[in-house]
């Protein structure tokens, strides 16, 4: 009852607040502490049907509806002015009198292609989409959602959950699936895949829910517009990893998109948005001239352009108490209320 009645009260004060116009004062008091405007660089996941939803894997948080990324891209795109992200790595404020915004899509799904792209397109809407290269075009399925997948089996869920605390009793401590995936996300790649190889059941191919992009979609979106970035080769968390592997990440993947697109990689997105400052300048020296983060947050135009700040939005942070897009939490999830 208490989730309850904190959702509802959320929901009031959403709608309060974009009723008298405060989001709207609060995005010039930032504008005036920035001393020019301000970005929001918004970021997604998976943008997905009803059908596609029910054979997916991916956390709540992962995931838009069609139906409400559309509404989404209807009201933003007659409220903010869209930016090209290569827009983040110039020097110069922007200049329109409406707010910014760039969107940003992460990992290269094949739902980016055949659910969002359609929209995109209706919307005249730019964007960006960050590719892990080592996943396109193949039936490599991201380790999360095999694990997921796997673990809606009950007796393999406990025994995952046994397997990450070293006994059947010390699995009670787990409260859910995600703190097992983030305990997981923090181990470097090649320990990691140790683990998983032990707990996971071989693998089938991939799971057709769940797949990506190939390299031809990647080459029609390019053609009409879409911007592409590097997101690393296989996704590793990049500060957990040595710098041989870090180097090899950024360079290949960077070069995989230039060579299929051929169009200029220079945008980078952080894995997970984990970075330090040796890898920070390994994706200065990597010839990237901008990379994004996924610390909420507004960029403004005189901040550090190589940990640029987003806002991910999923169907939990932008619909109201009925499931269906809010404009109201949209902006309250925005201007940083939650």
């Amino acid at each position: 009852m208490n989730a309850e009645i904190r959702q509802v009260s959320k929901n009031m004060l959403a709608w309060v607040l974009h009723g008298l116009g405060i989001h709207a004062a609060r995005r010039f008091v930032r504008r005036v502490a920035q001393g020019g405007p301000v970005i929001s660089v918004v970021g997604l996941h998976r943008v997905l049907t009803e059908e596609q939803a029910s054979n997916a894997n991916s956390l709540p948080a992962m995931v838009m509806s069609q139906g409400n990324f559309e509404a989404l891209l209807a009201y933003l795109s007659g409220r903010y002015e869209f930016l090209p992200v290569s827009a983040l790595a110039m020097q110069g404020a922007p200049s329109g009198r409406r707010p910014a915004c760039v969107l940003t899509f992460d990992d290269g799904w094949e739902d980016t292609y055949s659910t969002a792209f359609p929209l995109l397109r209706k919307y005249h809407t730019p964007a960006a989409v960050f590719l892990s290269t080592g996943f396109i075009g193949t039936r490599r399925i991201f380790w999360v959602e095999q694990l997921l997948q796997a673990c809606k089996n009950a007796e393999r869920h406990r025994e995952v959950l046994t397997a990450m605390n070293g006994s059947p009793a010390g699995a009670e401590r787990w409260e859910s699936m995600e703190e097992v995936i983030e305990r997981l996300k923090r181990m470097p790649g090649l320990e990691r895949d140790a683990i998983l190889a032990h707990l996971l059941p071989p693998s089938n191919g991939g799971h057709s829910g769940d797949g990506m992009m190939t390299w031809d979609h990647v080459k029609e979106m390019s053609q009409c517009g879409i911007e592409f970035g590097a997101h690393t080769v296989n996704h590793p968390l990049l500060a957990y990893e040595s710098k041989e592997v870090v180097w090899r990440e950024l360079s290949e993947s960077k070069k995989a998109i230039e060579e299929i697109t051929g169009r200029p990689a220079d945008s980078f997105a952080y894995p997970n948005g984990d970075w330090n400052a040796e890898v920070r300048q390994c994706v200065v020296e990597a010839g990237f001239s901008s990379a994004l983060t996924v610390k909420r947050g507004w960029h403004g135009w005189k901040d550090d352009r190589y940990s640029i700040r987003r806002v991910f939005l999923h169907d939990g942070n932008v619909t109201g108490l009925g499931g269906t897009f809010s404009p109201a939490v949209l902006e309250w999830t925005m201007n940083g209320w939650l």
